[in-house]
């Protein structure tokens, strides 16, 4: 994956601070990089290293793909680029958890509910999934905010595309 564009609303954050992703997010974004969740992902606690695929056929989403249970996987997206006011604070338990000291190792990204009708299809905004880029260590975070657990992506994409007009 390239490095996200200067407009790219992507942000690290734990202050609710917005800067973009480091440039090292490229190097990241590589199917042989495996992220490790130590408590798993909830209702999946057995599968803890994962890797991201990323085709450009289905951008803007990620697939998470488990390396320790055969067929599991999430389809994710950045949040940021659907929610153009999403701005964050990790709680410290879950930085401490992460040993994320420097907000902009951060990488969040969301899960996706895929529904029949693509333009049902929504992010969960509440509870994304934070990995720290430095040693690789992910889980699924949720937030004190009051964000939507049901987002919908194409509304959010339509509304961001018309404040860039």
């Amino acid at each position: 994956m390239s490095e996200p564009k200067k407009d790219h609303a992507a942000t690290a954050v734990t202050d609710h601070v917005s800067r973009p992703y480091p440039k090292k997010m490229a190097n990241t974004l590589d199917e042989k990089v495996v992220f490790t969740f130590p408590d798993g992902v909830p209702a999946f606690e057995d599968s803890k290293h994962f890797v991201l695929v990323i085709n450009e056929k289905i951008k803007p989403f990620f697939y998470l793909k488990s390396q320790d249970v055969p067929g599991l996987g999430f389809v994710c997206i950045d949040p940021f680029i659907i929610c153009s006011g999403y701005s964050i604070k990790i709680p410290a338990k879950d930085q401490s958890l992460l040993g994320l000291n420097d907000p902009s190792s951060a990488f969040v990204l969301s899960f996706v509910t895929v529904e029949k009708d693509p333009h049902e299809t929504t992010a969960n905004l509440l509870a994304p999934v934070v990995i720290n880029t430095e040693n690789m260590q992910g889980r699924q975070v949720i937030l004190d905010e009051n964000w939507p657990v049901r987002f919908n992506i194409w509304h959010g994409l339509e509304e961001r595309e018309k404040q860039q007009q």
